[in-house]
């Protein structure tokens, strides 16, 4: 008899058969008898045959398909409403096209994954499934609870742009949705914020029913303007304000002769520019002494450089006559 490296509870395995994608693993059920899942009489009587193939866990990388007869039966019970019955599959759910293992394994990818990510991944495993099946899974799968967060986001949503709205509420430590509201009503918060008390923070827009709502559902929490809604109200602000003061600006602007007003300086900015004042100062100073004493242009200009120029010296005789002076006795070579 053919063996399958799992388990196949309440049947037999009568054939296997493999290609390079898939096994297909015929067996047939054990029970000589099946229980009414109506009235609880057991029955032997057989009334028919169906087949179904429900897919499975895949093997080394190849999608597995079960073919499974199916028993219908006769219920022995004359005051039964149900004549007939089918068989229950304890791997199958009933009218299930996957095992029960490979529905448990699908649930956790849509919850994980969802849609289409979930779907490329599912046919890299050998277990394909649709992204829509995927979705339909997810929101069939149980909600699980969720702590009640300290720093509360509130925002409305368009379920239907312009005509129906909606509340989420996030948890702004993880950044994840906590629950969604069927409305943006301030009753619908606060019956939402005394059915979770324990919120610190609540970050909000400039609704005034999300200000009642947070008002009243949670007294004690800090309410705050989050940062998109800081933004966008001074963008806003800044909007309003520029048509009103564009007239004037263009007054300001056709004005003829109009001087920039000048920026007065600093303390810092008068401290750095004193002292090369005072410098360019008592230079000044010591060029008029030396000129009243009778010095020379040349020596004076020598006397007050800070490093002797690097140069040939200069003609005495161009030296005086570019001060406007005459100088016979000099004569540049």
């Amino acid at each position: 008899m053919p063996t399958l490296p799992f388990s196949l509870a309440g049947f037999e395995i009568q054939q296997i058969f493999w290609n390079e994608t898939r096994f297909m693993i015929t067996a047939c059920a054990t029970s000589p008898a099946e229980v009414c899942p109506s009235c609880q009489q057991v029955s032997h009587r057989v009334h028919s045959y169906y087949t179904r193939s429900p897919q499975d866990l895949p093997i080394s990388g190849r999608l597995v398909q079960l073919i499974l007869p199916v028993r219908r039966f006769r219920c022995q019970n004359r005051q039964c409403q149900r004549r007939t019955f089918a068989e229950r599959l304890t791997a199958v759910p009933v009218s299930a096209r996957q095992t029960t293992r490979l529905g448990t394994m699908l649930d956790a990818i849509a919850v994980v994954l969802s849609g289409q990510e979930g779907s490329r991944l599912t046919h890299q495993l050998a277990m394909p499934a649709s992204a829509d099946a995927l979705l339909r899974r997810a929101k069939r799968a149980p909600a699980t609870p969720l702590p009640t967060p300290k720093c509360l986001g509130v925002d409305d949503f368009a379920l239907r742009r312009g005509r129906t709205y909606g509340t989420i509420l996030l948890d702004l430590e993880p950044h994840r949705p906590v629950d969604l509201l069927e409305d943006r009503s301030a009753e619908t918060l606060i019956s939402w914020l005394q059915q979770h008390p324990g919120v610190e923070v609540i970050s909000r827009d400039r609704s005034t029913e999300y200000l009642r709502g947070a008002t009243e559902g949670a007294p004690q929490a800090q309410q705050v303007l989050d940062r998109w809604h800081v933004l966008k109200n001074l963008r806003e602000a800044v909007e309003r304000l520029c048509p009103r003061l564009y007239a004037s600006l263009q007054a300001l602007a056709s004005l003829p002769n109009q001087t920039p007003l000048r920026q007065k300086r600093t303390a810092s900015e008068r401290a750095r520019s004193e002292g090369p004042r005072r410098r360019r100062l008592a230079r000044y100073e010591q060029v008029r002494a030396s000129y009243q004493q009778g010095g020379s242009i040349l020596d004076i200009a020598w006397a007050t450089q800070d490093e002797p120029p690097n140069r040939a010296p200069i003609c005495p005789g161009f030296a005086l006559s570019r001060m406007g002076q005459s100088s016979p006795d000099y004569e540049c070579q």
